[in-house]
């Protein structure tokens, strides 16, 4: 009796100043930041247990009011919702309890956000329109769900109406809009990543500048997979069937390791310089790959595209490139032009093909095709280069070009130019 007068009276002194501790410490302490601080070594806290019936029976619900559930789908339910008309939210195994308190979830459609903050979707939704975002410094967690359009909708799924920044959409699915599924076109300093983009009528991802894009799926939509605007990057992005192109990138923009399959147009394309590495662009109605002004291109594989595996403008610079089963594997449409190191193999055309000038080619392989390197532009300079197996000519250059000594089997060993090219 004693023991349990002095806990009763422990307690009500330490509320007194507005905390509470709860300890199997004979003198317990509280943190002074905490108003209530739980501690032990070999003992845990347990939340109300309850049935399914029990819950949807409390009295008002305080908004992020949290029980474990011990019946139907058991675990952690929080309400997402209002005192009003709660909204019971299954925590699941891999996020945090906490994780969506101090959040604003969105549950119903059109949406219009107004005031920096996180929100995030409860449940999928479908509806004519979408979400409106009119403020900066906004995050959307789709939370795994799916933001649909309806039947003959003419919206965006998520846009901006008007330019603002730090704004971020992840982990879910945006499809079937009658314009783009995102449009944050007139907005920059953006984040989009883990998202599906299917079937929209527009573009699948529109944004503006200083955009990072990484893991997302863009498929079928009506125009573009991805298209960002200057200084942005795409990583890790699977672009489909999209009927104009996959990816394109503005100036200053970087692409890697993304795949660029059976779209209408070209597969990944910069329209200024850009740097594109360790993609794969295959069987796009188009090129694989149009190289804007000045873009560096390296490890990317172009293969059985129906016209050019790389449409390459004036300086670029190509380093370990493949084209294979292309028209043209490499078709060089500018001046000041490098590419080394690369291979054409088995395109219906040529390997090489250059009409312009003063375009440098060298340590390439080109075999199988009907002309290796096709050089009909001057001043050009071809060293090193290797061509094997074409049907109609390895190397054919106009009179005005800089050609390295070309060598076949037979005079391979005869021969200690070092610049020199191979052909057999």
């Amino acid at each position: 009796m004693q023991k349990l007068l002095y806990v009763a009276f422990l307690l009500y002194s330490m509320s007194a100043f507005g905390q509470v501790a709860v300890s199997s410490s004979p003198f317990p302490m509280t943190d002074p930041s905490s108003v209530l601080d739980i501690s032990s070594s070999n003992k845990g806290v347990l939340h109300p247990r309850m049935s399914k019936v029990d819950r949807d029976n409390i009295n008002l619900p305080a908004h992020s009011l949290m029980i474990y559930q011990i019946d139907d789908i058991p675990g952690y339910y929080y309400n997402a919702g209002t005192t009003l008309v709660p909204i019971w939210q299954k925590v699941e195994t891999n996020t945090s309890i906490l994780s969506f308190i101090g959040r604003t979830p969105i549950s119903t459609l059109p949406f219009i956000i107004t005031q920096p903050g996180s929100y995030y979707l409860n449940q999928s939704l479908t509806s004519a329109s979408g979400i409106t975002v009119s403020a900066s410094n906004v995050y959307i967690d789709l939370n795994g769900h799916a933001l649909s359009g309806s039947v003959g909708n003419t919206s965006a799924g998520i846009a901006t109406s008007a330019a603002f920044h730090n704004l971020t959409v992840l982990n879910g699915t945006v499809n079937n809009w009658g314009k783009e599924g995102i449009n944050y076109s007139n907005s920059n300093t953006c984040h989009f990543e883990n998202l599906k983009l299917n079937n929209n009528l527009r573009d699948g991802l529109f944004s503006g500048k200083n955009t990072i894009v990484k893991k997302i799926i863009a498929t079928a939509n009506s125009q573009d997979g991805i298209d960002v605007g200057e200084s942005s990057m795409v990583e890790e992005c699977i672009c489909e069937m999209n009927l104009n192109d996959g990816i394109e990138l503005d100036n200053g923009s970087i692409c890697s390791g993304c795949s660029a399959k059976s779209n209408s147009l070209v597969g990944i394309k910069s329209t200024g310089m850009a740097t594109i590495q360790n993609c794969n662009a295959h069987n796009n109605t188009s090129y694989g790959f149009q190289l804007g002004i000045g873009t560096e291109a390296s490890g990317n594989n172009a293969m059985g595209n129906i016209s050019h595996g790389y449409y390459v403008l004036e300086g670029c610079h190509l380093f370990e490139n493949v084209a294979r089963s292309n028209s043209n594997g490499f078709e060089l449409f500018g001046n000041h032009i490098i590419v080394e190191n690369c291979s054409a193999k088995s395109n219906t055309t040529n390997g090489f093909s250059c009409s312009f000038n003063y375009v440098h080619l060298q340590g390439n392989t080109a075999s199988n095709n009907v002309h290796g390197y096709n050089i009909s532009g001057t001043s050009n300079l071809l060293i090193k280069n290797t061509a094997i197996n074409n049907t109609t000519s390895g190397f054919t250059a106009v009179a005005g070009n800089n050609v390295g000594t070309i060598l076949s089997t037979a005079t391979l060993n005869t021969n200690t130019n070092p610049n020199a090219n191979i052909s057999y």
